[in-house]
């Protein structure tokens, strides 16, 4: 069932092109006629049904282009909110797995993320991550890849092993859990390779690791600037 389309013009009959030409000769203006109603009271009801529903549709439009806006801005909006007071609680976990951009061919929300390296991982919240940092290496069988939304607090790059290498510290907020992080040079290349526009205050979704055995947080495998 189509619904209704109010109009503001509908008092006036409907024009085309050959009505438009053969206007051209009404000397008389007599060509055009308005929609007539049966009563005054009939005409009332129209008058005011076509305003009220020219209203509805404005508002449905405009609640359509808020809405949009707000998805569109969501990582924005709490980002705003966390740079003006740092300790407040945004939700950042139901942010990343609705409007991540590491969400790729499935529907949101999705606890699934897909690095950028193609690993796809699970989205943890900041009590989760915590959890994960506090177990012992011994009871990690494997290693353990998993993703969580924070914000940035502070990123700094420090040299170590006699200046020869540089790696990555970042200390970032999920959501009351802040944690400190680094991110170490590649293995194999020794190149250091992060988002070079990261910086305090962006909202990131960063993909940890946790080693098998090992003692210790987390560490950084890769960023995914989102605001």
């Amino acid at each position: 069932m189509s619904k209704k389309k109010y109009r503001t013009d509908f008092l006036f009959s409907k024009s085309n092109f050959l009505m438009g030409m053969g206007s051209v000769l009404d000397l008389s203006g007599t060509y055009y006629t308005f929609n007539a109603s049966e009563s005054e009271k009939e005409a009332d009801r129209k008058a005011i049904e076509s305003d009220w529903g020219m209203i509805g549709q404005d508002m449905k439009e405009a609640m359509g282009i808020v809405c949009k806006d707000v998805v569109k801005n969501a990582m924005r909006n709490a980002q705003i909110q966390k740079s003006i007071l740092p300790s407040l609680l945004v939700g950042l976990y139901d942010l990343g797995r609705n409007y991540s951009k590491c969400i790729l061919g499935r529907s949101k929300p999705s606890k699934i993320m897909n690095s950028p390296n193609g690993l796809e991982v699970l989205l943890v919240t900041g009590e989760m991550l915590q959890r994960l940092n506090e177990t012992p290496g011994e009871m990690v069988p494997r290693d353990a890849f998993v993703a969580a939304t924070g914000f940035i607090v502070e990123t700094k790059v420090f040299d170590y092993k006699k200046n020869t290498k540089q790696a990555l510290k970042i200390v970032a907020d999920f959501d009351g859990f802040v944690d400190e992080l680094v991110l170490w040079p590649n293995y194999f290349t020794g190149v250091l390779d992060y988002p070079q526009d990261l910086k305090k205050g962006n909202i990131c979704t960063i993909f940890l690791q946790k080693r098998a055995g090992k003692e210790g947080p987390c560490s950084i495998q890769e960023i995914v600037i989102e605001a």
